[in-house]
Parts: C-alpha cells; structure tokens; sequence
C-alpha cells in the first residue's frame, strides 16, 4: 500500500496536530486515513490536514474526512483542511460539504516538527 497511500501524523504544539497525506485517497487507503486521524485525535484540540500531496480522491476518502470532522466537532476539537488539491476541492462542492471544514492556506516550508508516521 506504500506506493498508494502515505501519511504522516506530526505533533506541532500543545493540542495541536497535523496529519500529511499522499497520493490516492480511496476504498483501499480510507481505513488507514481514518486510523492516522484517531491517532491525531486523542489529545489534541486541532487537527490540520494538508492534502497537497494526493493525487485522487473518491467517495470513500471524502467520507473519512467527513467522519472526522463530525467526531472532531462532537469532541468540540477542530479539523482543518490545508493546501486542497482540485481532486478534493471538486469533491467538497459536488457533495456541498465545503461548510464542514475551515480551510487554510498552505503550509510554509522550513517549519521544525516532530512527526510521527503511520
């Protein structure tokens, strides 16, 4: 699944995580999205994914992005979208989701974090 599918989880500050994805967001990589999002989860009061890297995404990955947002928003934490590639995007403003997620810029280069990869 390597070749598919990466995903790092980095611990940036207090309560605060972010979790990298790469390449194909889908029915065969959505299960391993979803555990790199529990991970970043527990403890942490916001969670920024930045999705420059994927190249696809289908139903199955927007639904774990969705599942996400919806336990984050029960937990009263926050998920964050960063750096949404047009596979996305299209995606969000087909199924009208684009009010689920507070959407930022992306990332800058040269930031010092500790990453944990799953």
């Amino acid at each position: 699944m390597d070749d598919l599918f990466r995903v790092t989880v980095r611990h940036v500050g207090p309560g605060v995580c972010e979790v990298r994805v790469a390449r194909e967001l889908d029915v065969a990589t959505a299960p391993g999205l979803r555990d790199a999002l529990g991970q970043a989860m527990v403890g942490c009061r916001q969670v920024t994914i930045d999705l420059a890297g994927v190249e696809f995404c289908d139903c199955c990955g927007l639904s774990v992005l969705l599942a996400a947002a919806r336990t984050a928003r029960a937990d009263g934490a926050e998920i964050h979208l960063r750096a949404v590639p047009h596979a996305v995007s299209r995606l969000l403003r087909l199924f009208d989701t684009v009010g689920a997620f507070t959407i930022e810029p992306p990332d800058h280069p040269g930031s010092d974090r500790q990453a944990v990869t799953t």
